[in-house]
């Protein structure tokens, strides 16, 4: 989705790494495949590419629930100011961000999409290119910081725990960005990583 919408990176750089076998140059509109992997596989059918990849083997839940945390602490500082994000209130979750002491994890809610082309359809996503949908509830004791990014939607405590079943108050804060329920997956919200651990279980 980084390379795709276009979102700048360091030195404000476009991403062109869609995965080993596959790039993509959203300026110029180019992709280039390599046809000789042997990671992923091509087909041509009714006039369509299809390309079929396993992904990678190193996805870190640890780390990406870490991300998570820094963009919704981000997200805090851009609409309230920086000083609210540097309050004592959130030391213990700039910690976990910034110089974790273990690789215990915040817990984090997750929904995913339940349409072909993601949250809001992928065309109109790109096309309203940098509106990512984000709601912030400070009133509520864990300071909950809604995330949309066109795909799957999350939400994370800034402090204090997230509870599970807490499903009707998720659905409000996602609703509170002017997105209605037709934009939204119709999935339920899973509390990771506590039901996975409980699946694998």
């Amino acid at each position: 989705m980084i390379v795709f919408a276009g979102v700048p990176g360091t030195k404000a750089r476009l991403r062109k790494t869609v995965a080993q076998d596959f790039s993509f140059d959203v300026k110029k509109q180019h992709a280039r495949f390599f046809l000789d992997s042997k990671r992923a596989s091509f087909e041509i059918q009714d006039g369509h590419l299809r390309i079929i990849h396993p992904g990678s083997n190193d996805f870190d839940e640890w780390k990406f629930s870490r991300a998570l945390h820094r963009m919704a602490l981000g997200l805090l500082a851009l609409s309230s100011g920086p000083e609210v994000s540097l309050r004592e209130t959130f030391d213990l979750v700039r910690a976990y961000i910034r110089q974790p002491s273990s690789r215990s994890m915040r817990p984090y809610y997750q929904r995913i999409t339940d349409k072909t082309y993601g949250n809001r359809s992928l065309p109109r996503a790109l096309e309203q290119r940098g509106r990512y949908h984000i709601a912030l509830d400070l009133a509520v004791i864990s300071a909950l910081v809604y995330m949309n990014f066109v795909v799957d939607e999350f939400v994370v405590a800034l402090q204090g725990d997230l509870e599970p079943g807490a499903q009707e108050r998720l659905d409000r804060l996602a609703l509170s960005t002017g997105l209605t329920p037709c934009d939204l997956s119709s999935r339920p919200w899973a509390l990771l990583p506590l039901e996975r651990q409980s699946e694998e279980a």
